[in-house]
């Protein structure tokens, strides 16, 4: 709570953790940068802000991040981001990735981003009242053509999404 970030990130947070009113400033990194995909000859850079595996009940809010994004990503339920602002975030402000199942995404601004929400396999992913603003995608669902993945809802509703090419897409 109450911490400045700078050139650094977060990967992993537990169980109903709750981070707050921080300020994160250029913690992603590309996949050179990260030793242990560089070692893995693994092509995917790593985010700011980042939970790998298990994150149940996390609470992300009131913080602004200045070129990360958030990025859950495996088995993990019940995120909820509110009260946000994403900056300049050379991929998606928020990235909800894998059986990251029932996140709330509530009155986040999300400007000058490769998109502002997207997620891939995941379902009951809820996005309300944020603001994104291009020049990048608004939000993007991928992956939704799988079984079990057509049957499961997402819910968009009241945002504004100014100057994107594409406002919804997947």
């Amino acid at each position: 709570r109450r911490c400045i970030f700078d050139d650094s990130g977060i990967h992993s947070a537990g169980t109903a953790a709750v981070i707050e009113d921080n300020i994160f400033y250029k913690g992603g990194r590309s996949w050179e940068e990260d030793i242990s995909h560089k070692v893995m000859d693994y092509h995917e850079g790593s985010g700011g802000i980042m939970f790998k595996g298990i994150g149940y009940g996390v609470t992300f809010r009131y913080n602004f991040c200045d070129d990360e994004g958030f990025w859950p990503d495996g088995d993990g339920t019940g995120t909820r981001l509110y009260g946000n602002a994403f900056h300049d975030c050379g991929g998606y402000a928020i990235y909800n990735e894998y059986a990251d199942d029932d996140t709330l995404v509530i009155g986040n601004y999300m400007g000058n981003c490769q998109a502002g929400v997207a997620t891939s396999y995941c379902n009951r992913t809820q996005i309300y009242d944020n603001f994104i603003t291009g020049p990048g995608s608004g939000i993007i669902f991928h992956n939704r053509d799988k079984f079990q993945m057509r049957h499961s809802f997402m819910v968009v509703r009241g945002n504004a999404i100014v100057g994107s090419p594409t406002p919804l897409s997947g």
